[in-house]
């Protein structure tokens, strides 16, 4: 995992991790305690995955869980892609579509008034 450029919407935990221990790029191999609270578990590898699918990093996750006595296995992998996104006339990317790649538009951080390209400001 890597530093995202701009922010770290939606993944706090992520954030703090990085912050705190003045993180650039991490390698995470997690074990958690049969203890730890599922729901916590949960947040943090869904932090993870995300962060990876934003293409700041891969991810692999294998993990495990009792249920009725078996082990059930479930296997997630997420790595980089490129990113496309739609032109203008002129073949530019508008605000709106790099918004909506990082995840400013649901956010209500664009408006569709603002569709002009980058270039035409």
């Amino acid at each position: 995992m890597e530093t995202p450029n701009p922010h770290w919407r939606g993944r706090e935990k992520l954030e703090s991790f990085f912050q705190d221990f003045h993180v650039d790029e991490a390698t995470l191999n997690l074990t958690f305690d049969d203890d730890a609270p599922a729901d916590e578990v949960d947040v943090v590898v869904s932090q993870m995955v995300d962060h990876a699918e934003r293409g700041y990093g891969s991810a692999v996750v294998v993990g495990e869980r009792g249920q009725n006595g078996e082990r059930v296995e479930y296997r997630t992998e997420v790595e980089q892609t490129p990113a496309t996104v739609p032109t203008d006339e002129h073949g530019e990317a508008t605000w709106v579509g790099l918004a909506g790649l990082l995840g400013d538009e649901e956010e209500g951080e664009v408006t569709l008034d603002e569709a002009e390209s980058p270039r035409d400001r």
